[in-house]
């Protein structure tokens, strides 16, 4: 994105929160529903600052976050191995493609029953459920970038006499590297909000148990505290991890990263 692009989004997006902040204050005041159901923007912030002074809100990322960087390396970890092997094979590739966008298709909270029966109430369930919500993002992502690789660069590197690994490692995968990218960021997405789900069933710890314990108290100043720090957690990660990766990936291969004005 360029640095016009960028200094434009800033100001743009102040303007919605402020427009977002001020329809929230103005139907507060109207009344239309009780306090602790609707409660103002101003006890939202009260409400996350004593989250941060007390600790309650730090722990909880961490806790979230730990679950989910063991449940997201995994998901990548098979994912790929997954997507390569179907690669490999014309027969996996056939048979798993139908099968992982079936299974991608299914809500994330789906995964918990089977996970609680197998593992019990633990972080190795809420792991399991992490992994299920990226795992075949992931898999396809690999799968297809790879598959889908231009016939151009296959053959050009044909003639210069790559063959075997030289072909795939320094052809193949770099040319499906923005696809696969792309996957990798829908897939940390995907395992986010699945955590998030599970820990809302299973933790003692964590932002989705702190969504419940808010719920339990009436407290929708807590829960929309809470909200936001995922909401947070999602775009720092987003904006400074995959989007720089996505957007340096894309003008290593020539693609364009602005936005087409319509």
């Amino acid at each position: 994105m360029s640095g016009k692009s960028r200094t434009n989004e800033i100001p743009d997006a102040v303007l919605f929160l402020a427009v977002l902040l001020g329809i929230w204050e103005l139907v507060y005041r109207f009344a239309i529903y009780p306090t602790y159901l609707f409660p103002s923007p101003a006890m939202v912030a009260s409400s996350l600052f004593a989250s941060i002074n007390n600790g309650l809100l730090q722990i909880g990322i961490l806790t979230s976050l730990t679950r989910l960087a063991i449940g997201y390396i995994l998901s990548i970890v098979f994912g790929a191995a997954i997507g390569l092997a179907m690669v490999k094979s014309a027969y996996l590739g056939r048979t798993l493609r139908p099968f992982g966008v079936g299974i991608q298709s299914f809500p994330s909270i789906a995964w918990v029953s089977p996970a609680i029966l197998w593992f019990g109430f633990n972080d190795y369930a809420m792991i399991f459920v992490t992994v299920m919500g990226a795992l075949f993002s992931i898999t396809l992502g690999t799968y297809d970038g790879i598959r889908n690789t231009s016939p151009t660069y296959i053959n050009a590197a044909r003639n210069m006499g790559a063959r075997g690994a030289r072909l795939f490692f320094f052809v193949m995968l770099p040319a499906a590297s923005p696809k696969i990218v792309s996957e990798l960021r829908h897939g940390w997405s995907f395992a986010w909000r699945s955590l998030i789900g599970a820990e809302m069933i299973m933790a003692t710890l964590g932002l989705g148990h702190l969504l419940m314990y808010g719920r339990e108290l009436n407290d929708l100043s807590l829960v929309f505290a809470v909200m936001i720090a995922i909401f947070a957690v999602g775009q720092v990660f987003d904006r400074l991890l995959f989007e720089k990766l996505q957007n340096k990936i894309s003008q290593r291969w020539g693609l364009s990263t602005e936005p087409i004005g319509l």
